[in-house]
């Protein structure tokens, strides 16, 4: 039987809390805590009106309510921190009214996942249903943040207003915990297809554990049901753990299913583990394969290249996956950013950030050479260079049409780059998601053949092939069947040969009628960093989109090499390195 486990300590327990603030390691979340929650503090809550929540049917905009509700979120976990660090009681009436407002909203679901509980009747109405709660990514997410509120403050909220810790509970209760406990399968995310079902799944048992922590029998009851539906995402994780979603959306993945397997370890006193799995070891490890430089990560899939790590969590993961280089990687990103909170983590891992201890002793190794044969990955390090090679196919969850993309840095500076995800609108989860340059093949490295890139679909590398190590290798793919079979393409070979000095890329295509290719680099340098017999230009591209912006600033540059109409042909580019 699982029972109700042990979590965080609260913040009248000035024996954890206190010390906070005295450790040289906590410092600057420390600081930024305070900072932000004293800005906090004076301002006003954010509101969300009826507006704001009908523009993502209106006009596909889901960046003004997202960013008032993640706001509040945000604020809150300031504040809520802070006081726990300060416990002085300055805090207490302005985290009184975040949660009154929170608890004021008619969802606590976002505009665009309003119909995630499969009834499609809902779409054209701009405002949420009032027949049954929905449970999506932050309506869960949304839960655990009220309850771990609970868990950590409800002496010093109590103190103030008893009526409203009961409220907090009863609120959680209804709108997250009776609607999956009554009908779960209704949620499409319970089939475990993706990143959902963990992110979900791991908040609700954690929710679960503070509400029914006088009831252990409703507690095991609950939490049985949502074990299927992550055996299900952990079945279909490729077993070379690699997460095609990118390494962005490996934060909201693979540490999501570890906060679930952590508490289920600790509701079963350890019988229900996962952490000596091979698997699981991969699925940690992958993420100090894919990180470039210091706060940089590589783009592929709809990820963003600056780091939003909760290094909490992968500390924690790291440590009950044996993985050392994770725990580094970790220390190394609390050393070169104080980012609080991060994006989608209100509360309950940046509780994992303040009460993980680093491990100095560790460091990350500054050679590496890891294949991901299942997902077709490569990652190279050597000295400050990184390499990537993506192989794969395009019906990847966050697809982008890039099977062939290679990525190239030294010293964290992108040599050729992959813009990553844009802005999330209406067209990016729709029909028209390839309409959006930053997802289709026009904005990778793949030739495209008479303006025609790439296509959604199962298009598949047929061949990847990797020999050698981080001193000296080949990459050989072959991914003709990514295109439409209407343009003729009968082959397509990308080989990739390092010499421990200078990259060659060498394309080789052959069709049964004329094609004109062409290659599109991009790049952060203002001249290409490579040798091309081929008629290339090189064009200032601006950057106008605000994600991308954050990621890239105001400008990037673009390449485009072209070569003669023919039905068949060789392109190759030297990269001195």
């Amino acid at each position: 039987m699982f029972h109700p486990f042990a979590t965080f300590s609260k913040t009248s327990d000035r024996e954890s809390w206190g010390v906070l603030s005295s450790l040289e390691e906590k410092r600057p979340i420390v600081s930024a805590i305070i900072q932000k929650a004293e800005e906090v503090l004076p301002a006003p809550v954010p509101q969300l009106t009826a507006g704001q929540f009908m523009e993502f049917v209106r006009n596909g905009n889901r960046s003004r309510y997202e960013a008032d509700y993640f706001a509040r979120r945000m604020n809150l976990s300031a504040l809520v921190f802070a006081e726990g660090i300060e416990h002085k009681g300055r805090f207490i009436d302005k985290i009184i009214d975040y949660i009154w407002a929170l608890l004021g909203e008619p969802t606590w679901c976002v505009p665009a996942h309003i119909y995630v509980g499969g009834d499609k009747r809902y779409v054209q109405d701009p405002l949420p249903t009032t027949e049954y709660e929905i449970v999506d990514l932050f309506a869960a997410e949304t839960g655990v943040f009220m309850a771990m509120i609970l868990e950590i403050m409800s002496d010093d909220l109590a103190a103030v207003s008893p009526n409203l810790v009961k409220r907090i509970k009863l609120e959680v209760i209804r709108r997250v915990i009776v609607p999956t406990e009554s009908n779960l399968s209704r949620y499409g995310w319970s089939h475990g297809t993706n990143n959902w079902t963990p992110w979900i799944c791991s908040n609700l048992l954690w929710t679960a554990n503070t509400v029914f922590a006088d009831d252990p029998s409703r507690f095991d009851a609950y939490v049985r049901p949502l074990m299927p539906s992550v055996d299900h995402y952990y079945d279909a994780y490729p077993e070379d753990g690699c997460c095609d979603e990118g390494p962005g959306y490996w934060n909201l993945s693979p540490p999501k299913f570890f906060l679930f397997m952590e508490g289920l370890y600790r509701a079963s006193d350890g019988a229900v583990s996962c952490f000596n799995d091979l698997k699981f070891k991969n699925m940690c490890a992958y993420i100090v394969d894919a990180w470039v430089h210091r706060n940089k990560n590589v783009h592929f899939a709809d990820n963003g290249g600056r780091h939003t790590l909760n290094t909490g969590l992968l500390r924690a993961m790291s440590e009950r996956a044996g993985v050392p280089q994770g725990i580094a990687l970790a220390d190394m990103l609390d050393d070169c950013t104080t980012i609080f909170p991060k994006p989608h983590s209100a509360i309950l891992p940046p509780l994992f950030d303040l009460f993980t201890k680093r491990r100095p002793d560790l460091s990350l190794p500054q050679r590496s050479f890891k294949v991901y044969p299942k997902t077709q990955q490569l990652f190279v390090k050597h000295d400050g260079l990184f390499i990537a090679i993506k192989g794969g196919h395009n019906h990847e969850s966050h697809n982008h049409n890039d099977v062939g993309q290679f990525v190239i840095a030294k010293n964290g500076r992108f040599i050729v780059l992959d813009l990553g995800s844009a802005t999330y609108d209406k067209k990016t989860f729709s029909k028209q998601r390839y309409e959006n340059y930053p997802q289709s093949g026009l904005s990778h490295n793949p030739l495209v053949f008479n303006d025609i890139p790439q296509e959604a679909g199962n298009g598949h590398a047929s061949l990847f092939e990797v020999d050698g190590d981080e001193n000296a290798f080949t990459c050989r793919l072959e991914i003709s069947g990514c295109y439409p079979a209407s343009i003729g393409l009968l082959s397509y070979y990308r080989t990739l040969t390092y010499d421990g000095h200078v990259l060659k890329v060498q394309d080789e295509w052959k069709a049964s009628a004329l094609l004109k290719p062409t290659m599109t680099l991009l790049h952060e340098m203002p001249e290409p960093s490579f040798n091309c017999a081929l008629p290339k230009t090189t064009d200032p591209f601006p950057i106008n989109d605000a994600w991308l912006q954050s990621n890239w600033g105001d400008m990037l540059y673009r390449t485009i090499i072209a070569a003669s109409e023919a039905t068949e042909g060789t392109v190759t580019l030297v990269f001195p390195l």
